[in-house]
C-alpha cells in the first residue's frame, strides 16, 4: 500500500488514520510504502499524529518503509516512526552533498506592504504583553525560544529512540562535519539507505506486489477486514483555519449548525471538535464557545487541537469538558488585538465631525471589555484562579507541553487518544468500535466559497456605513 503524503491527493487526517486503522487487519496488505513528496508540507501537531498512525499501524507487525526527498526536520520526523527511512542519493552536481545536512523548517516569511493613503494610517491595538506581532521584542524572543527549545529537544528524543540511537551519539554526528555527506547517514544508521524513488517503488513491488495508492484503499469497507463497527455513534466537527463572521451565515454546512445539529440530535454519545485555527474574530469565536458549553452539558465533548488551537481557537476547545493536545501544538495566546484605521488625518476634512466615533479610546474599551471575557471565560473553563489565569495569558503562545503543565490542556494525545477519552466519558467500552461521523466534510464549490466571502464583505460594509450614517 502507498501513502501518497501531498496535497494533489489529499486524505483528512481523520480519513488516514482509518485507512491504516483497516489496513493494520487486512490480510491482503503486507506493508506501507509513505512517500514524502517535495511541496509536502505539515506542521508539528500533524507530523506526531501521522508518527502515531504509523506506530499503531506496525503493532500489525507490518512493515512500514518511507521515502523522504530533503532532511527537513518534520519530514524526518514522520519517516523516523517507520522501519525503514530512505533518501535520495547525492546529485553529481551537488558534489557529495543532495540534500545536505539537517535543513530547517522555516523560510523566510514575506509580507506585502500596502500603502493605502496618506490620510489613512494602519495601528494596532493589543491586551497582552507578549505582542506576537512585534519582531525583536523581548517578549517575542522569550516566547519564541521557549517553542523552538521544545520542538527540538523532542524532535532529538524522538528520532534518536526510534532509529535506536542514543541521544549523545545524535548530538555529536550532527555537530560534526559527517551530517554534510548523507552517504555517512546511512553508515552512522539514521537512515537505512540513499535510493531514488522510483527505484524503490520497483524494489517493494517484486518484493510484496502491486501498490495501491491510499485515495483508493479509501473504498474498502471496514466490515470487509473484519472491523464491525457498533450501533454507536460519535460526532466529529472541524473548526480550521480563521474564525470570522461567515460562520454565521445560515447554511447546511455551517459549523454552528452542525453544532446545534448533535445538540438536537439523540443519536450521538459524544462530540469530538477537532481545532487547528489561531483565531479571528472574537464574537463569532465566543458564540461557538456558548454553543459547544451547551453540547456538553448534554453529552461529552472532547475537543482536540493537532496543530493550532490559540488565541480564538483557543476560545473554541475550551469550551469541551476535556482538551487534549499534542506535545508540539501551539495553543494559548489568550489576548485580544485590533488592528484599526487610523483616521486622524481625515478629521481635518470633515471638520472633526464624527470623531467619537474613529477615536482610539472607543476601540480600547471594546478591547478591554473583551479581555476580560475571554479571561472569565478561560477561568470557568478550566477551574482555574483569576490571577493564575492572568499569569498564563497576555497573549503569549504555548506549546502542548507547557499547556500540560499549566492548566491550559488536560492530556497529550491526538484523535485516537480523543476517541478513547470520548468513550471513556460516554460509559462506551474500550474495545468497543464506535462509528465515527465526520459531519464537517463537504466539498465546497468555488461558487459556494466566493459567494460566502461577497456575502460576509457586504455584511461589514453595511454595518459600518449604516453605524456612520447614524452618528452624521
Amino acid at each position: 500500500m502507498e501513502s501518497k503524503t501531498e496535497s494533489k491527493v489529499f486524505l483528512s487526517l481523520i480519513e488516514f488514520s482509518e485507512n491504516l486503522r483497516k489496513a493494520s487487519h487486512d490480510p491482503r496488505v503486507s506493508a506501507l510504502f509513505i512517500r514524502i513528496h517535495i511541496d509536502f508540507e505539515c506542521r508539528w501537531g500533524m507530523a506526531q499524529e501521522i508518527g502515531v498512525d504509523i506506530t499503531n499501524f506496525r503493532k500489525s507487525d507490518k512493515l512500514a518503509i518511507a521515502f523522504v526527498p530533503t532532511t527537513i526536520y518534520r519530514r524526518l520526523y514522520i519517516g523516523c516512526f517507520c522501519n525503514e527511512l530512505y533518501l535520495p542519493p547525492p546529485k553529481p552536481e551537488n558534489g557529495s552533498g543532495g540534500p545536505s545536512g539537517l535543513e530547517s523548517d522555516s523560510g523566510s516569511a514575506q509580507q506585502d506592504l500596502i500603502d493605502y493613503s496618506l490620510y489613512v494610517e494602519t495601528e494596532v491595538i493589543a491586551m497582552g504583553k507578549y505582542k506576537q506581532d512585534t519582531p525583536g521584542s523581548a517578549e517575542k524572543i522569550e516566547s519564541d525560544d521557549a517553542i523552538v527549545s521544545d520542538v527540538i529537544c523532542h524532535w532529538l528524543g524522538k528520532f534518536s529512540s526510534l532509529r535506536g540511537l542514543s541521544l549523545e551519539f545524535l548530538l555529536d554526528f550532527l555537530q560534526s562535519g559527517d551530517q554534510f555527506d548523507l552517504r555517512n547517514w546511512v553508515v552512522a544508521g539514521l537512515i537505512t539507505g540513499l535510493c531514488e524513488p522510483d527505484e524503490l517503488i520497483s524494489s517493494l513491488s517484486r518484493k510484496f506486489g502491486d501498490l495501491v495508492d491510499l485515495k483508493q484503499y479509501s473504498r474498502v469497507r471496514k466490515w470487509t477486514v473484519g472491523l464491525v463497527e457498533g450501533e454507536e455513534r460519535i460526532a466529529i466537527i472541524r473548526v480550521s483555519g480563521g474564525i470570522n463572521p461567515s460562520y454565521l451565515i445560515p447554511a447546511d454546512d455551517n459549523i454552528i449548525t452542525k453544532i446545534r445539529q448533535v445538540r438536537s440530535s439523540n443519536t450521538f454519545k459524544a462530540l469530538i471538535i477537532r481545532v487547528d485555527s489561531h483565531g479571528g474574530d472574537m464574537y463569532t469565536s465566543d458564540l461557538l464557545w456558548r454553543e459547544i458549553r451547551h453540547v456538553s452539558r448534554k453529552i461529552p465533548v472532547i475537543c482536540s487541537i493537532y496543530d493550532h488551537g490559540y488565541s480564538g481557537g483557543y476560545m473554541v476547545a475550551m469550551a469541551g469538558n476535556v482538551i487534549v493536545a499534542n506535545e508540539l501544538s501551539l495553543t494559548g495566546s489568550i489576548g485580544v488585538f485590533l488592528s484599526r484605521a487610523n483616521f486622524r488625518n481625515v478629521y481635518a476634512l470633515l471638520n472633526n465631525k464624527n470623531k467619537e466615533f474613529f477615536s482610539r479610546e472607543r476601540h480600547m474599551k471594546g478591547i478591554e471589555n473583551s479581555y476580560k471575557s475571554f479571561l472569565d471565560n478561560v477561568a470557568l473553563s478550566r477551574s482555574l484562579s483569576a490571577y493564575h489565569t492572568k499569569q498564563i495569558a497576555e497573549r503569549r503562545i504555548w506549546t502542548g507541553k507547557e499547556a500540560l503543565s499549566n492548566g491550559l490542556i488536560d492530556a497529550y494525545g491526538g484523535l485516537s487518544h480523543a476517541i478513547y477519552i470520548a468513550k471513556v466519558k460516554a460509559k462506551i467500552p474500550a474495545d468497543t468500535l464506535v462509528r465515527l461521523e465526520d459531519l464537517s466534510r463537504h466539498d465546497q464549490s468555488v461558487f459556494e466559497a466566493l459567494r460566502r466571502h461577497i456575502i460576509q464583505f457586504a455584511v461589514f460594509v453595511f454595518e459600518m456605513f449604516e453605524e456612520l450614517y447614524r452618528k452624521m
